[in-house]
C-alpha cells in the first residue's frame, strides 16, 4: 500500500470512528496539486475539511474555514510562512481546531522538521556533560 493510500485511509476511518470524534488532523504537502487531488480522493464531506494554500482554486474545494475543519489541507510553504517568527507551532492560532493545536499533523517526506542550524566556533576542547 503507497503513503497517499495509507493516508486516505486513514484520514476516512478516523472521520467514521466514534473513538475519534475530536481528532483534528493537519496534512502538509509540498505542493498544492497534490492537496488537491489528496482533499478530492479522499472523498470527505465539504464541512469536514478546509485547504489553506496561496491558491483560490484549492481553497474553494471546502467553504469551511480553516479553525472549524477537523481536516486542514496545508502546504508545506503555507506553513513556514505562517510561522515565521513564532517560537512554537502551538502558537499558531491558524492551524488550531476549536481552540486548540491539531493533535496529529501528517506532512510529506520532503519536509524538513525545522530550519538546518550549522554551529559555528564549536570549541574541540569542550566538557563532557554526560
Amino acid at each position: 500500500m503507497g503513503k497517499t493510500t495509507l493516508l486516505i485511509a486513514f484520514l476516512q476511518e478516523m472521520m467514521v470512528s466514534e473513538e475519534r470524534g475530536d481528532v483534528a488532523v493537519l496534512i502538509c504537502l509540498s505542493r498544492i496539486d497534490a492537496v488537491k487531488r489528496i482533499a478530492k480522493e479522499v472523498g470527505l464531506d465539504v464541512t469536514d475539511f478546509a485547504v489553506l494554500t496561496r491558491d483560490a482554486e484549492a481553497n474553494a474545494l471546502s467553504s469551511t474555514p480553516p479553525k472549524a475543519a477537523r481536516i486542514l489541507f496545508t502546504t508545506q510553504q503555507r506553513v513556514t510562512a505562517y510561522m515565521r517568527g513564532a517560537e512554537r507551532f502551538e502558537t499558531s492560532r491558524v492551524f488550531h481546531y476549536d481552540g486548540m493545536p491539531r493533535e496529529v499533523r501528517a506532512c510529506d517526506e520532503t519536509m524538513e522538521p525545522g530550519e538546518v542550524i550549522t554551529p559555528t566556533n564549536v570549541s574541540p576542547a569542550a566538557p563532557n556533560l554526560e
